[in-house]
This record gives structure tokens, C-alpha cells and sequence, in this order.
């Protein structure tokens, strides 16, 4: 497990090491490390943890966070959360409650970019999702958040990735 303890020491600590011990920072990557994939996982690298995690993550259109009880939004294993956002994006979701994407007001515009490059009118969207038009409206305006699932109908819809979009 050192493998995965010094990734997170390096992601966590960086080149500010002053104030901590070696032990400290060490138990705070397990520490870590427990949270983000459970105490069941095992490996020597972040990899063979996340692949044996029990953890899971939960996404919404504008952030991630570690997966409570009544959660919604997508819901990811450890291990498609840590090949999809990263290491440093779970840590920051676990030491923030939950980490926001950075492009998340792109999605709307790659929506629309998308709908008008295969020259569909935001009407055929609609037609072809079973949404109302004002729904496809919002979605492209980013008037208004919208659920994980209104956001998979329209990205399956136009080919995108709900997983990824806005990231």
C-alpha cells in the first residue's frame, strides 16, 4: 500500500511538508485512503485499491462527492470514480463534502453545439427524448440544474458521455 500512501502524500502535502510528521502524514493518507475506498480494499497501488473497493461516489451535474444514504445523481464504483475524476478530485471531495467541476456551466453550451452540429432543432431533441421543449431550453440556457437523469437521456440522445460531460 506505500505506492498509494505516497501518491496521496504527494497529492495532499506536496512541496508544503513543513508542520507534519512522516508518521502524521502517513496515517493521513490511510486514513485517506480508507475513506475513499473502503476498509475491505487491498493492493499496493491506488489502482489494485480502487479495483477492490467497496466505496462508492455519487455524481451530480455540478460535483462529486463519496456516496450517502438518499444520494442522487450517478452513481460510480471507487473504481470508475478514480479513472474518471482522479485522485485529486475524490480528495478533494472527501475533505470538502464534495469537489465541483470545473466546466460544469460548459454544459449546457456543449449541448447545444452538439444538437445544432448534427442540425437538430432543440423541437426533434425533445421529440426524440420524451422531454418538454422548455426542458431543452433550460438544459442549453443552463437556466436550471437538472437531474443526473435528464442529463443521461439528452447526452445518450446526442452521443455524449453523462459520465464526463462538463468536466
Amino acid at each position: 500500500m506505500q505506492k498509494a500512501v505516497d501518491a496521496v502524500i504527494s497529492i495532499v502535502y506536496g512541496d508544503r511538508l513543513g508542520g507534519t510528521t512522516p508518521e502524521d502524514r502517513e496515517n493521513s493518507a490511510k486514513g485517506l485512503l480508507k475513506e475513499m475506498f473502503g476498509e475491505r480494499a487491498k493492493g499496493e497501488t491506488l489502482e489494485e485499491l480502487a479495483a477492490t473497493a467497496s466505496q462508492r461516489w455519487v455524481r451530480s451535474q455540478y460535483q462529486l462527492a463519496d456516496f450517502q444514504p438518499g444520494a442522487t445523481g450517478m452513481v460510480f464504483t471507487a473504481k470508475e470514480a478514480f479513472e474518471l475524476f482522479g485522485l485529486k478530485m475524490m480528495i478533494e471531495a472527501l475533505d470538502k463534502g464534495a469537489a465541483a467541476f470545473p466546466r460544469c456551466l460548459e454544459i449546457g453550451d456543449t449541448i447545444k453545439a452538439t444538437r445544432e452540429a448534427r442540425g437538430w432543432t432543440q423541437e426533434y431533441v425533445a421529440l426524440q427524448t420524451a422531454l418538454s421543449l422548455e426542458t431543452i431550453v433550460d438544459v442549453e440556457g443552463s437556466k436550471k440544474q437538472l437531474s443526473m437523469n435528464v442529463l443521461k437521456i439528452i447526452c445518450d440522445e446526442l452521443g455524449l458521455d453523462a459520465r464526463t460531460i462538463g468536466m
